[in-house]
């Protein structure tokens, strides 16, 4: 698995073989951060309780359009006009930099919040829940996909949300996911067919990957941060702690 770690100014890429908060506390990141950590509400994420969570609401569209296309839930379509007509209003009132202050009038808010809930009930309404088992039959009988999502979107309203009541919450990671392209390119290029050899332009192991990982990760934050390439290498080789240090100061780490 590659995790990623990203900010306006540092990249941290994380090769590991597990998905979950192992493998987050390997990267020894999270369990110090006290910011806003915007992620896809993988349950490993909420055992950090330094930070405050909120969720990525590209892939929550996604997951709205599946159910609103190919599952027949016209609250779905709902939900979606809603998540991006508040994303609207939230970025043609800014708050100030570096500040919670919502400019938006109080009316507004309140509306978009009983929208919000009445959109949630519809879909309740349409994915009851399932009946218990027959008589004899052991465990629960499984939640469909709507229901489930509809349980998130009913208790997290506020991490869904933040982008809209919060001035300095994005509305997905796409940061993130932006420092993540060049990696998944060259995924594409390792498991691509050679006409010459098998395997090629694989890592061979996994120090390999994890060195390649750690020096991609150099490189992306001396680009967020504007640094000369060759510098920034030259004392990578010189003094990997003091560029290391240089780095993180830019971010007040």
């Amino acid at each position: 698995w590659l995790h990623v770690f990203s900010t306006r100014l540092l990249t941290c890429l994380h090769v590991d073989g597990n998905r979950g908060r192992k493998a987050m506390q390997r990267m020894g990141l999270l369990e110090r951060f006290r910011g806003s950590l915007i992620h896809d509400c993988l349950g490993a994420y909420f055992a950090f309780t330094l930070c405050r969570h909120f969720l990525c609401n590209a892939h929550l569209q996604r997951e709205l359009i599946y159910l609103h296309e190919q599952m027949d839930q016209p609250w779905a379509g709902k939900m979606i006009d809603l998540l991006l007509e508040a994303k609207q209003l939230r970025e043609s009132t800014k708050s100030p930099p570096g500040t919670d202050d919502c400019v938006l009038d109080e009316g507004v808010i309140q509306s978009i919040r009983n929208r919000y809930s009445d959109i949630v009930l519809e879909g309740l309404e349409m994915n009851p829940e399932p009946p218990p088992p027959p008589p004899g039959k052991r465990g629960k009988i499984k939640r469909s996909k709507a229901l489930n999502l509809l349980i998130r979107l009913e208790d997290r309203y506020e991490e869904i949300m933040g982008y809209f009541e919060y001035g300095h919450v994005p509305y997905d990671n796409n940061q993130a996911e932006r420092d993540l392209r060049m990696m998944k390119v060259r995924e594409k290029i390792c498991l691509r067919p050679s006409p010459l050899r098998s395997g090629c332009g694989s890592f061979r192991s996994e120090g390999h990957a994890k060195a390649f990982c750690d020096l991609r990760s150099v490189i992306a934050s001396a680009r967020k941060q504007s640094l000369p390439m060759l510098e920034t290498l030259t004392a990578l080789i010189r003094s990997p702690r003091q560029l290391g240090d240089r780095l993180a100061k830019a971010e007040g780490t």
